[in-house]
């Protein structure tokens, strides 16, 4: 009977114990190398204005969300957005200023950008935005990332004298 009891009760401790478990060094360094390759590979796709790749780095569930221009999509008004701007934009060019990836989990992180940001249309305009943000959250499922939350901004001016909070 005791031992009937033990065993489950000593793997509900073992489960419960080594799931709250800090990431190590490593499994962070190989979540971030993973994260490098996955977010290039998305900045590509925005350069180059491959619909399709950008769509396939999407999470498709209810819980995806992107802020961009003022604005909050699901993945199905993102969609109808993207359907109606990409095929007026030739490309893309982005210069980074600072970038930060963030592990929270095996199978999550979070990347933070700055930088210059150029937008070509296929017209000839352009428009620059010299101090262009993003954020996006990426999560695996079944073996891939996917881009679960993004918010996308850029500097406005404000009255705060920046020069008294810069890094040292």
């Amino acid at each position: 009977m005791k031992a009937k009891i033990l065993f489950p009760l000593m793997l509900l401790v073992v489960a419960c114990t080594n799931s709250n478990m800090p990431m190590t060094e490593a499994q962070k360094k190989a979540v971030t190398d993973q994260g490098v390759t996955v977010v290039k590979e998305f900045f590509t796709a925005l350069e180059t204005n491959d619909f399709e790749k950008i769509t396939a780095l999407l999470d498709t569930t209810g819980d995806y969300v992107m802020i961009t221009g003022g604005e909050r999509f699901d993945y199905s008004t993102g969609m109808k957005m993207m359907d109606q701007l990409l095929p007026a934009v030739d490309r893309q060019t982005f210069d980074t200023k600072f970038e930060k990836y963030v592990v929270l989990s095996p199978s999550c992180f979070q990347y933070t950008w700055e930088g210059e940001n150029g937008i070509y249309m296929k017209s000839g305009e352009s428009v620059i935005f010299d101090d262009y943000l993003v954020t996006y959250t990426f999560l695996k499922e079944n073996g891939k990332w996917k881009l679960l939350n993004g918010h996308e901004s850029f500097k406005i001016p404000t009255a705060i004298d920046s020069t008294l909070i810069a890094e040292k």
